[in-house]
């Protein structure tokens, strides 16, 4: 994944560097020192007050797990590129676990769903198996190196360059105030009393940390920008974060070349022209619409 790496620190930089075009920002440049970051700031989360935090088990059932243990679909296109078998039985997961959760109409499901998976297609992460993809962190470490962190769950990335989860979503992309906003809007779909205390455990099993580890508490007392990632972590937070943020604002609108960018297999099968990106998530989108990832 060596090329991943390099691409991800080249396109999280420039990312950085034209974020503010498209948002409120008030400067063009965003530092790469954490202790600069304004999303760099916690919150307390509704969660924090309350004594009794759903269980999801029972909502979202055989998802609560990273494996469905499901025949893995064959013949999925995207692209014109068919999806190898680890990408495919990733798409399977979201086709079944993500898209029915998300906020919003059907159709809004499945386009958060088609945009968000393309990005991470496109970034390589479908290549990663079970819990490996769940637990996903890559920081670009201040030495200028990227370095994946996901075997330490609590590892805080000392730069703004820290890509995690099955979204691929960027940590310091998005403000504890936005997450929040985001878990409200998955309550209809999940749970009236949701919180993020449920969310962080359904991602630390996800991510084959269980109850019975210390990983498992660790990660639900996290504080600040680790407690922020392991939201991220869960796809129904990250998704469509990701699907608004990196996809729609720098990427559609935005139009940033480094979306098209990127000579590692993945970009170049999935966004190496605009033309390109548009076909695959119009491809994605078929795939979720017309239920063929199930």
């Amino acid at each position: 994944m060596k090329g991943l790496r390099v691409s991800h620190s080249r396109r999280a930089a420039a990312a950085w560097a034209g974020l503010c075009l498209f948002t409120a920002c008030t400067t063009t440049v965003v530092p790469a020192d954490r202790d600069r970051d304004p999303a760099n700031v916690e919150t307390t989360f509704a969660d924090d007050a309350s004594t009794v935090s759903p269980d999801l088990q029972p909502v979202v059932k055989d998802c609560y797990r990273a494996d469905l243990g499901l025949p893995v679909p064959k013949n999925l296109k995207v692209n014109g590129h068919v999806l190898n078998a680890t990408e495919a039985k990733n798409v399977q997961w979201i086709a079944l676990c993500v898209v029915p959760y998300l906020p919003g109409s059907a159709g809004e499901q499945v386009e958060t769903a088609a945009k968000t998976t393309w990005w991470a297609l496109r970034e390589g992460i479908l290549d990663r198996t079970a819990e490996n993809l769940f637990r996903y962190s890559n920081c670009h470490e201040k030495n200028g190196k990227d370095k994946i962190r996901s075997s330490t769950p609590l590892y805080d990335c000392p730069t703004n360059i820290w890509q995690v989860g099955m979204p691929a979503g960027q940590v310091a992309n998005y403000s504890d105030a936005a997450v929040a906003s985001v878990i409200e809007r998955l309550k209809p779909g999940l749970h009236p009393d949701l919180d993020a205390a449920s969310l962080m455990r359904w991602a630390a099993v996800l991510s084959g940390f269980g109850p019975e580890t210390p990983e498992y508490a660790g990660i639900l007392k996290s504080k600040a920008r680790v407690r922020r990632s392991w939201l991220l972590r869960n796809p129904l937070v990250g998704f469509p974060l990701v699907g608004e943020q990196e996809v729609d604002r720098e990427c559609i609108r935005g139009q940033h070349k480094w979306c098209t960018a990127g000579d590692y297999p993945t970009a170049v099968r999935y966004s190496h022209t605009r033309a390109g990106v548009q076909r695959a998530i119009g491809d994605l989108r078929k795939i979720f619409s017309e239920g063929r990832a199930k």
